[in-house]
């Protein structure tokens, strides 16, 4: 999704839409009757845009319990950390005040860092992610407590924090990445900034190989 799209969907027409659609029983096999019905009255990529996005929501229902208020891409929903992780992880993290959250695609993390109390610095490559990020933060209160930086960790240091969270890329377009050193940014990469930050974590494909890992 573009950010002129998220933008629309944002907007009180666009939000009037999907409130529409939240309310249809609306599943995959009905989307083309549904873009047939709503290219009546919107531009076909907004009616697209808006039919994939109450999908979406409902798909994310099992991962986020404030779905309906969020926004997401099919990818990036795909790769988020569920709720009741990212609860838990935050927990993990009460002692540090200002956590780093990076690769924080769109911000299910962060979300949950901020929504305890901590203030957070979210970092990613992508901008339209790192949007998306944004909007959830708005959508759920949260963004006087979150700011969103977009940068490249392979050329950028992370940002100053009490403690750095990372959730690096593990996929190539379709393809999963299963060695720690094909991540972006790889993990020998990421365990270098405990030179500055020594409170450190890094989410891990739940597959990888431990002989790959230090002691």
């Amino acid at each position: 999704m573009d950010i002129l799209t998220l933008n629309w969907l944002r907007s009180p027409p666009g939000q009037a839409l999907l409130a529409e659609l939240a309310a249809r029983p609306l599943e995959e096999r009905d989307v083309l009757r549904e873009l047939t019905r709503l290219r009546r009255d919107y531009p076909p990529e907004l009616a697209r845009a808006a039919l994939e996005q109450s999908l979406l929501r409902r798909r994310a229902r099992a991962k986020f319990p404030q779905a309906d208020q969020l926004f997401f891409t099919r990818e990036a929903l795909e790769q988020a950390s569920g709720s009741h992780v990212a609860r838990h992880r935050s927990a993990r993290f009460a002692p540090y005040a200002h956590i780093a959250d990076l690769c924080c695609g769109i911000g299910g993390d962060a979300l949950a860092f901020a929504a305890i109390g901590h203030r957070v610095t979210a970092v990613d490559q992508d901008g339209e992610r790192l949007a998306l990020a944004q909007a959830n933060a708005e959508r759920l209160g949260l963004d006087g407590r979150i700011s969103f930086v977009q940068a490249d960790l392979l050329q950028a240091w992370p940002p100053a924090a009490d403690a750095i969270f990372c959730d690096p890329g593990r996929r190539s377009g379709t393809r999963r990445r299963f060695h720690v050193e094909d991540y972006t940014p790889p993990l020998s990469h990421v365990l270098a900034w405990r030179s500055s930050t020594p409170a450190l974590a890094v989410k891990l494909a739940p597959g990888v190989d431990k002989d790959e890992l230090a002691p």
